[in-house]
């Protein structure tokens, strides 16, 4: 995110975020016309491993971290 942020201030670009990042950055927001953006993961692991018990433990921290309310994801 510091590159990002380097090249929208020192270079007049542009950084998708959230509303709520762009105002904890200082940055002027504004939506993308009208389309609607999705973001997914997935957690991925050799054969045999745990993926699916892992995945479902780190599915609210990961949600958070990337700014997600708690009802998109439901």
């Amino acid at each position: 995110m510091t590159g990002a942020l380097t090249a929208v201030i020192s270079e007049d670009g542009l950084l998708l975020c959230t509303q709520r990042q762009a105002l904890d950055l200082q940055l002027e927001w504004r939506a993308l016309a009208d389309i609607s953006l999705y973001r997914s993961y997935a957690i991925r692991g050799p054969r045999g491993s745990d993926t699916e018990r892992v995945s479902a433990v780190l599915q609210m921290p990961i949600e958070s971290a990337f700014g997600a309310e708690q009802e998109e994801f439901g």
